[in-house]
């Protein structure tokens, strides 16, 4: 028998024998077995699959789904928060929750059944899950807690920072024909402070990658990426005049540039800036060395837009993520553990030396005057009766701290903040 005559013994006999389609991949608000789900009325969807993979053109005609608040209920077809009953599809992509008013951490497990375009009926889905959030602000019972930092030990200093942030950009002028290779680039000035020097420190940004030199010896490195650190240059420091030399490359194709400063401590207590500026001067090779007088070196342009529109990527003040640890106690085998968790910021939790979850950057970027993304994770498998250690690392990300490329160095401020 084909096909076509198979279609009509179908329909000529209603729903006589099983449904040539049956509903897999169940869904809640799009995800597969959610563990936090907040609406009171949540979308819930499925997708069909051919019993013949062979068979084109079916489709379903009505549905059955059943809601229980128990596995043993579901697999005894006990509907006890919801049993849609058979339900015509409509061709609607997802079905709304109707049943039993749910509470925070309603466990709900659910199948569903449907009709194929012949009447013929199919076969239970296998068992789905979704699990409510917590509903309301009084089914949070932590406090926020975060830890205030100071700043990184090696971070340049508030005053420093304020020049930067006024300084421009130093560099070549560019060559006439766009860049679209690696580039670089050699600049240099002869320092010479009115006085002894005690100390000797460079802070500069790059665009890209400078290598810095101090009379022709390698004393430090600096990158586009990393806050502006100062490069304690003090012991390649000689009395009287000493060459500066640094070496800038770009690789996205753009005219290597740098913003920074030298800055001594004299002997008299005094100090001496040194700007990177016109006063510097600039090649494309370095043939005869930092101090030689190659016919090459030419004086550096300067401009006030940084290579990436914003000064504040380049001179940001980071502060070291918190880490936050605790330990708790549990006296009795663990049947079920779910943790609640969310941040003013991000956070990475990790529970007796785990990670939780696979996430970067969670709970996501949200509009924080709004909302705070939360998830909850099953850590039942991770706790075990006696003394358990939970730990979490916070990051800005969003909610406070420089962001990316927008210029926005602080969005709400403060430091990040940790509930669980």
């Amino acid at each position: 028998m084909d096909f076509s005559e198979a279609d009509n013994c179908a329909r000529a006999n209603g729903s006589a024998g099983k449904a040539r389609i049956f509903p897999v991949e169940l869904r809640c608000e799009w995800r597969l077995g959610p563990l936090e789900i907040d609406a009171p009325r949540p979308r819930l969807s499925w997708r069909l699959e051919a019993v013949n993979r062979e068979t084109r053109g079916l489709r379903a005609l009505a549905y059955r789904v059943l809601v229980a608040s128990s596995a043993e209920r579901l697999v005894k077809e006990e509907g006890d928060l919801w049993d849609s009953g058979r339900m015509e599809t409509g061709g609607l992509p997802q079905v709304v929750f109707a049943g039993a008013e749910l509470v925070s951490r309603q466990d709900c497990f659910w199948k569903v059944r449907v009709w194929d375009q012949d009447g013929a009926e199919s076969d239970w889905s296998e068992a789905a899950h979704w699990k409510t959030g917590l509903l309301a602000p009084a089914d949070w019972t932590a406090d926020w807690i975060g830890a205030e930092l100071p700043p990184a030990t090696r971070q340049i200093d508030a005053v420093t920072r304020a020049r930067l942030l006024q300084a421009r950009w130093a560099g070549l002028s560019p060559d006439a024909e766009p860049l679209r290779e690696k580039q670089t680039r050699f600049f240099r000035r002869e320092i010479a402070p009115d006085a002894a020097v005690v100390s000797a420190v460079i802070s500069l940004s790059p665009d890209q990658v400078c290598e810095v030199f101090v009379n022709g010896q390698s004393v430090g490195t600096a990158v586009r990426w990393l806050p502006v650190e100062p490069i304690e240059v003090t012991s390649a420091w000689r009395p009287g005049g000493n060459v500066v030399g640094l070496r800038v490359t770009q690789e996205d194709g753009g005219e290597p540039m740098v913003l920074g400063e030298v800055a001594v401590g004299l002997a008299d207590g005094s100090s001496q800036v040194f700007p990177i500026d016109e006063s510097w001067a600039g090649a494309r090779s370095l043939r005869e060395g930092w101090t030689g007088a190659d016919a090459g070196w030419a004086s550096l342009s300067t401009r006030e837009k940084a290579p990436w529109d914003t000064q504040l990527q380049a001179i940001n003040e980071f502060t070291p993520p918190p880490f936050l640890r605790t330990t708790f106690s549990i006296d009795r085998p663990v049947a079920r553990a779910t943790a609640y968790v969310t941040a003013l910021g991000l956070y990475e939790l990790h529970l007796n030396g785990e990670r939780v979850g696979d996430e970067l950057f969670a709970p996501g970027w949200t509009e924080y005057r709004k909302r705070v993304h939360y998830r909850a994770h099953d850590v039942t498998a991770l706790l075990t009766p006696g003394e358990n250690a939970a730990g979490a690392i916070l990051g800005e990300g969003w909610f406070a701290g420089a962001l990316s490329y927008t210029g926005r160095q602080r969005y709400y401020g403060g430091a990040p903040r940790f509930l669980l």
